[in-house]
Parts: C-alpha cells; sequence; structure tokens
C-alpha cells in the first residue's frame, strides 16, 4: 500500500524547477524517448514512466541557491521514503541548483552520482536525510543509517541549467532551432508550467493505491504526445490536431472529386496518418527531419503550392517517413502554410 500523505497543500503552482525537471526527464536523458508519460506531485515533484508504467523516474527537485549538504540530505527524504515504500522505482533522481565550491570532487560536472561528493560532506547529508526521516515517520530503526548509505548510491544528482529556454530548446530537434527568439521559446516554457499547475490543483491527499498503475486513475498525469503536440503547434502557429476544416491550400488536390464521402475518407486518412507519423517514437528524428525540412521550404517559397514542395523534398528525408503517404505529406504541409501565412 502507498498512501499519498505528504503531497503540497499550500503550493498549486509548479515552480520552474518542477518544469526545469519534467523537462529534463523528456528530453536531456539517454532514456528519454521511453518515458511517455510524467506523473505530476503525487510520489514527488515529478515521475517520469513509460507507457504500462512498469518503470519510474523519481524526481525531487529544489531550487534553493544556499543548499549545503545537510540541507542536500533534508531535501534528499522523498526520494528514500519512496525508497523505502512499497512501489519500486527504477530511478532516483534529484535536482538542483549549481552548488557552492568544495562540496564536489569534480566541480565541472552537472550529472553525478554520489561518489562525486566529497567525503568530508558526506557526514552531513547522511545527517540531514536521517533527522528529516525521523521527524517525518516519528521514528528510527537499527539499520537507518545503512539504508539511507545504499540508497545515496542509487541517486543521481543532477545540476539545473540556468535558463529556462534551454530545456525547452533541447525538445526541438532543428538544426535551425535559434531561428525562434528567446521570447518565443520562454513562453512556451510558461505554458508547459502553468499546465504542469493545473495538473497540480488536482488534490490526493489521503488516498492510497496497492499497485502503481492504480496512479492513472487520479489523472494527476502529463502526457508526452500532449507535451510534443502543442510545441509543434506553437512553431507553427496553429492547432495541428484540432483542426476540423480542409487546409484552404489543400483544395486543389480534392477540386475534381464529386463523392463527399471520399473526400471525407481522404481526409480522415490523412488526419489518421500525420497522427501515427508524430507519436512514433522510433520515428522521432527522421520527423524532425522532415518537419525542419517542410518549414523552411514553406517559409522560403510562400508561392509554392504543397505538391510543388512535397517533390522537392529530397528522397532521403520522405523515403524515412514510412507512415506517411504522398497525399498525406501534402496535406500536411497545406496545413502547415495555413498556419504560418
Amino acid at each position: 500500500m502507498y498512501s499519498f500523505d505528504t503531497t503540497e497543500k499550500n503550493n498549486a503552482t509548479a515552480n520552474d524547477y518542477e518544469t526545469k525537471s519534467m523537462l529534463y526527464l523528456m528530453g536531456m536523458r539517454d532514456d528519454s524517448p521511453t518515458i511517455d508519460m510524467f506523473i505530476i506531485d503525487c510520489f514527488n515533484d515529478v515521475t517520469g514512466a513509460c507507457e504500462n508504467v512498469d518503470e519510474l523516474w523519481d524526481v525531487q527537485s529544489k531550487g534553493v541557491k544556499s543548499l549545503n549538504p545537510k540541507k542536500i540530505g533534508i531535501a534528499l527524504a522523498t526520494l528514500f521514503l519512496n525508497y523505502k515504500s512499497s512501489v519500486p522505482f527504477n530511478f532516483y533522481i534529484f535536482f538542483m541548483p549549481k552548488l557552492k565550491e568544495g562540496y564536489l570532487i569534480d566541480e565541472s560536472l552537472k550529472v553525478f552520482e554520489y561518489s562525486n561528493i566529497l567525503i568530508s560532506k558526506k557526514n552531513k547529508v547522511v545527517q540531514g536525510l536521517e533527522e528529516e526521516y525521523i521527524r517525518r515517520k516519528n521514528n528510527s530503526y537499527s539499520n537507518l543509517n545503512n539504508d539511507i548509505n545504499k540508497f545515496l548510491d542509487e541517486v543521481l544528482f543532477v545540476i539545473a541549467e540556468d535558463e529556462n529556454i534551454q530545456y525547452v530548446k533541447n525538445l526541438v530537434e532543428f538544426k535551425r532551432k535559434d531561428q525562434w527568439s528567446d521570447e518565443f521559446y520562454l513562453s512556451l516554457f510558461n505554458e508547459i508550467r502553468d499546465m504542469q499547475s493545473s495538473i497540480k490543483n488536482i488534490c490526493i491527499d489521503g488516498e492510497s493505491i496497492k499497485d502503481k498503475k492504480e496512479i492513472l486513475r487520479f489523472n494527476k498525469i502529463l502526457r508526452r504526445k500532449n507535451l510534443e503536440s502543442l510545441i509543434i503547434n506553437r512553431l507553427v502557429s496553429m492547432d495541428v490536431f484540432n483542426n476540423k476544416t480542409i487546409p484552404i491550400n489543400f483544395f486543389s488536390e480534392i477540386k475534381n472529386l464529386e463523392d463527399e464521402e471520399e473526400v471525407q475518407d481522404i481526409i480522415l486518412d490523412c488526419q489518421i496518418q500525420i497522427s501515427e507519423t508524430l507519436f512514433n517514437k522510433n520515428l522521432k528524428l527522421e520527423f524532425w527531419q522532415y518537419f525542419e525540412y517542410v518549414i523552411e521550404a514553406v517559409k522560403t517559397n510562400p508561392s509554392k503550392t504543397p505538391r510543388q514542395i512535397h517533390e522537392e523534398i529530397p528522397i532521403q528525408i520522405t523515403e524515412k517517413i514510412f507512415t506517411l503517404n504522398e497525399i498525406a505529406s501534402i496535406y500536411f504541409i497545406s496545413m502547415i502554410k495555413g498556419g504560418l501565412f
């Protein structure tokens, strides 16, 4: 049984560090593509999960600039409680600001393990964590110190980037991602943070689960596909996924069709193919290459038709997007033209 009795009752707003930690999980780890959803303010500030919730990435974020070793230990308490809980977590991550010099063996590392903390400082980390655990649980046990040391060897420490915009930029896999302004990326970061805050507003204090997969019933989740669709929508200034009208630039493709039902079938098939392409995790890099080429082509040649643009896309790009046939590609380019102009 896992009980939710330590959620932040008085803070329904996601702070920048919580949002940074979520975007770190989403786009800055080697295993980021396997994380399909982000569980908000349940087990911890943010917990990443794969599609079937078999694997969990637990993240505690702390934006306090004056973190010393003892405060680090205190801040690690929630991660440690999860380590000791009935729910198995695969990763324990502590997300924090750059530390004062003199605490680490290698000050240049932005991601490191507990072994990088100087031996002279480790006692304070253990002391802070032990005291906070006893305060929260109102008891101790004989093997507590030993368990804390085993737990600390599993924690990954991550130093946050100073700029919020960098976390959004890391999700946009364009070579020329700087063509969008810093203000654009900051606005997008704030929009994602607001989405996260709305999830935090859902109170589950006093609830409990017997299995980690039960967490889905609380609806305190942001899915990768929703965040990715938001980013794509903002990049082309349109709503790709709620567009119920036929793009005006696509009419030339269907103007000779007399059967209305045939037209509807073509449109529906195009939308299905676009959706499958956008959310196929095995085509992530290929999609961004295709998407970047189309955006650049539309901006550079606004007078060209979607079909002309499609026919000029290098074959080495289009052949990799096997989920998108010619007509669906032309439909998508039509949508992008409608969003940009």
